[in-house]
């Protein structure tokens, strides 16, 4: 006789058993699969964290001091004076600039349908009052040399619009200040906020207010604007013109 044969159902307990083994590795190596990510994603929350702790308190809010507000508000009030004392300068010096334009204009030589004109300092051309060369409508030699030449009038626009683009610098600089002076009375500014109004001012502060600020020797004044050799453009002559010459 042959060996006992082994029942089919302890085969298929074995078989049951070994399945439910390969399970359970299975599940554990999941178990520790996903434990591992959460490890990793706890550890680096962990470390934003303290980054950002570390962020605030290195950029932590401290307020200014009152010698500190005091420093910048004694700086202001300089500002200020010398705004104004930049503004009165200008203001004379504008006006002496435009006296002279309108002199040069009363004093060019007219065309028939009356618009002004100018030879140019090198009496090869002539231009109009508003830039336009006219020397096919009038020959230089037509116009007296005792006139006022195109060179000189351009060279009294340009003056002219210098100091009104410094007039419109000096009143922008003006406001910055005021508005600075107003944050400093609210009380809630930081040494930060200090210093980047500071800075600000600085850099936006015009040439004439720091000429006020530090004079130069008499012997390094700015030179008086010279006459170009060549006309300006014309382009930005006529807006100008258009916008600046009184009517007649």
């Amino acid at each position: 006789m042959g060996g006992a044969r082994t029942p089919n159902w302890t085969k298929d307990f074995e078989r049951a058993a070994a399945l439910s083994d390969i399970r359970r590795r299975r599940l554990a190596e999941r178990f520790r699969t996903e434990k591992d990510r959460l490890d990793r994603e706890h550890k680096k929350r962990d470390e934003d964290a303290r980054e950002r702790t570390g962020e605030i308190l290195e950029h932590a809010v401290v307020l200014a001091t009152q010698e500190q507000v005091a420093a910048l508000r004694a700086d202001l009030d300089a500002y200020d004076a010398a705004v104004t004392a930049a503004l009165m300068e200008n203001g004379e010096a504008l006006d002496a600039a435009r006296a002279a334009v309108d002199d040069m204009l009363d004093r060019a030589h007219r065309l028939p349908d009356g618009r002004r004109v100018f030879r140019s300092a090198d009496g090869e051309r002539v231009f109009d009052e508003f830039g336009n060369d006219v020397t096919d409508q009038i020959s230089p030699d037509e116009i007296d040399p005792s006139r006022p030449t195109w060179n000189e009038f351009a060279a009294g626009l340009e003056r002219q619009r210098i100091l009104e683009q410094e007039r419109t610098d000096l009143l922008a600089f003006q406001a910055q200040v005021d508005e600075a002076r107003q944050r400093l009375d609210s009380g809630t500014l930081t040494q930060q906020d200090l210093d980047r109004m500071r800075a600000d001012l600085e850099a936006d502060m015009p040439e004439a207010v720091r000429r006020q600020l530090a004079p130069e020797e008499p012997d390094q004044a700015p030179p008086e604007t010279t006459a170009p050799a060549q006309p300006l453009d014309l382009d930005a002559m006529r807006r100008d013109l258009a916008a600046n010459l009184p009517d007649m």
